[in-house]
């Protein structure tokens, strides 16, 4: 369960109904940062799961700029502690399952961001780490690193993957299964794009991420995918499932994919997008998504 737009475009009752009945249909990870919707995400999902700690896992991130810190932004060990201490705070719980480099820090050695984090995971504040936005080359050192200074390893990736953006494959995919690595993926509809809502109209829907978001509604504008999104309404139409279903549901046939997360704005979109798990979908139909996205050679 994605939860960036938690206490913002969607409101705070609205978001622990959705976070109940994710529960409720089986999903058991929540995936958060602190910076979304200046952290009142972490606080809605506290204030949904305080009870039902001990039934979900919970994701956050620690790295990108907070206004009101201080310390600033990046993965220095005080940025670290000082957000780590407010997110648990705002999650009302002792520890955090998975804690994310939220993207690499170019002023900070990634050797010092580790034995920081290495140092709460002692502590039982942190279980695992993860990385979210990170080059292959970038997780090769944080594994030889934690190898080599006997840190807690590295266990999740975060990157982005849909049918717009398959730059995962070449390298993360294969570094992750080499190394046993979880790969939890994010923005599988590319922000809502391949539901085609935002086809045909230079306003965007009413209640839509980008009418929401004047930063996400520019995004979207500069999306070159007419094609891919025809192609993708043409091959659903063919087999009977919407075009969000079927997006999703490619990204869930990849067996490098732990699990992509899902955002949701209402508890009906909750329950469409868990039951793209119950679909049966032909193996050509996948296969002709795989060429209409394909990037072709230069």
């Amino acid at each position: 369960m994605g939860s960036n737009n938690f206490d913002g475009q969607v409101s705070h009752s609205d978001a622990i109904r959705i976070i109940q009945k994710s529960l409720e249909l089986g999903l058991n990870i929540i995936d958060t940062a602190n910076v979304y919707t200046q952290g009142r995400s972490e606080k809605t999902i506290g204030d949904a799961v305080h009870g039902q700690r001990d039934d979900v896992i919970i994701a956050t991130k620690v790295g990108m700029e907070v206004g009101d810190d201080s310390e600033g932004s990046g993965l220095s060990p005080t940025h670290i502690a000082s957000q780590l201490a407010k997110s648990l705070s705002r999650l009302q719980t002792s520890y955090i399952d998975i804690y994310y480099m939220h993207r690499p820090d170019p002023h900070t050695p990634l050797e010092v961001s580790l034995e920081a984090l290495s140092a709460h995971v002692d502590k039982g504040s942190i279980r695992y780490i993860g990385c979210s936005n990170f080059g292959a080359e970038e997780i090769r050192e944080a594994e030889r690193i934690c190898r080599d200074r006997g840190f807690p390893r590295i266990v999740a990736l975060q990157p982005r993957y849909n049918l717009l953006d398959r730059s995962a494959e070449s390298t993360l995919f294969p570094l992750a299964k080499s190394k046993g690595l979880g790969v939890f993926t994010y923005s599988p509809l590319s922000g809502g794009y391949l539901t085609g809502k935002y086809a045909g109209s230079s306003t965007p829907p009413q209640g839509s991420r980008a009418a929401h978001s004047s930063r996400y509604a520019e995004r979207i504008k500069q999306l070159d995918g007419g094609g891919l999104l025809r192609k993708l309404g043409e091959i659903a139409s063919s087999v009977g499932i919407s075009p969000k279903d079927l997006a999703l549901a490619w990204v869930l046939h990849n067996d490098a994919v732990t699990a992509p997360i899902v955002g949701a704005s209402t508890v009906e979109q909750v329950e469409s997008n868990c039951r793209v798990t119950e679909l049966n979908v032909p193996g050509w139909v996948f296969e002709e998504l795989d060429r209409a996205s394909a990037v072709p050679n230069s």
